[in-house]
């Protein structure tokens, strides 16, 4: 197409497709020089980058709906197409995995893996729906990050991992990591490049039809307003579209736009219990709607360490103890409260436990004294004694 030919840049990724001896891509090019007069004529150069894994034959991209659209496969003729993020995506996955299946996953799938009433799941995705982006907050242990993914999952309706990013911040988390900005080359040089974000907006922009979902882990752990930048007004649920498309700071093209798509969800987490961490921003808190989850030692954990071989004593132990302990953290208001209580997910595994008592041991010397040690760090011999209760 003569629009992609006169639209290509150095630096561009073009996905090589072979009509001899089958039609299908099997390599990956770079383009080193855009548009420009050759002896035959008008011209772009390329180099091969690498072999895809496997090679992706017409046939596989014309059985994939995703790739309906798709102009090398709807055209008999031309050299040079176009293709959108999400497609480009899609044609790799088929190249590392061949005609991907979705497991599906749905609410009951959920009640079964989340420790959380149908009414909390409910309010959850109420909120996601309604606001598009929502922070899951707690303290320690209540399994933040297991929850994100499997919400992601069911906004999806499976468990389809090429339409999830996720992402943990950090204090060194910046602009240019997250949206677009100067980035080493690799050539001894810069060049502009999209974040990790932008990217995936992109890819979801390409397929309106269907939902994307970027997890945050941490989300509070970064300065949110250098991060997200002028992200902070398109990020709300009633910006969304290209209506209100803005350009970007570092943008190499000053002419284009940039736009979040209705059909993306943001997920944060956000540990309660860190006090190294400031408060969020307040104008990226109006925009998010924020969700508390406590521990949850109710019938599915139980039913859970009974599934690994943990005695019912042992399970009634770890119950009323934790309980315990978790009342104590609560009483103590100048110093600590409920968002530095101790989560379930301590106690939570896939493996089958083998001596039940000595792991229950393991647990608590191991990975909750030292968090007691860290919320009573003037007070050894609290410290102590909670442990002692425990281990009694």
């Amino acid at each position: 197409m003569p629009e992609a030919f006169d639209g290509a840049r150095a630096g561009d990724i073009v996905l090589g497709y072979s009509t001899s001896p089958r039609k299908w891509v099997a390599v990956l090019c770079e383009i080193t020089k855009a548009k420009h007069m050759s002896k035959a004529g008008p011209a772009i150069e390329f180099k091969k980058i690498r072999t895809l894994k496997r090679a992706v034959t017409r046939e596989e991209m014309l059985a994939d709906e995703r790739l309906s659209e798709v102009g090398a496969l709807k055209m008999p003729r031309g050299s040079l197409f176009p293709l959108k993020d999400a497609e480009f995506d899609v044609i790799l996955e088929l190249a590392e995995n061949g005609i991907a299946t979705v497991e599906p996953y749905a609410l009951p799938d959920a009640y079964r893996e989340l420790f959380m009433s149908p009414e909390k799941l409910g309010d959850i995705l109420q909120q996601l729906r309604r606001k598009l982006n929502v922070v899951l907050q707690g303290p320690p242990g209540v399994g933040k990050t297991f929850a994100a993914r499997r919400l992601a999952y069911l906004l999806l309706g499976g468990k389809d991992d090429s339409r999830i990013e996720m992402v943990q911040f950090h204090p060194s988390t910046s602009y240019e990591d997250f949206v677009v900005g100067l980035r080493p080359d690799g050539k001894g040089s810069f060049a502009f490049k999209p974040g990790t974000f932008h990217r995936f907006c992109r890819r979801a922009q390409g397929d309106p039809g269907r939902p994307y979902v970027f997890i945050i882990d941490e989300i509070n752990r970064a300065n949110l307003a250098k991060v997200f930048g002028e992200l902070m007004m398109l990020i709300e649920s009633d910006k969304r579209g290209e209506d209100y498309a803005v350009p970007l700071n570092y943008a190499q093209d000053q002419d284009e736009k940039f736009y979040l798509p209705s059909n993306l969800y943001v997920i944060g987490t956000m540990n309660t219990a860190d006090r190294s961490l400031a408060l969020v921003d307040y104008a990226l808190r109006r925009r998010f709607a924020f969700i508390t989850l406590e521990p949850d030692f109710g019938q599915r954990f139980q039913a859970s360490l009974r599934d690994r071989n943990s005695p019912p004593v042992l399970v009634d132990k770890i119950c009323t103890r934790i309980a315990a302990l978790n009342d104590e953290i609560c009483k103590d208001v100048r110093s600590l409260g409920r968002g530095y209580q101790i989560g379930h997910s301590f106690f939570c595994g896939q493996s089958e436990i083998v001596d039940p008592e000595a792991w229950y041991r393991e647990v608590i010397n191991f990975e909750v004294k030292p968090l007691l040690e860290e919320y009573w760090m003037d007070d050894s011999k609290r410290v102590e004694s909670e442990i002692k209760k425990l281990l009694e």
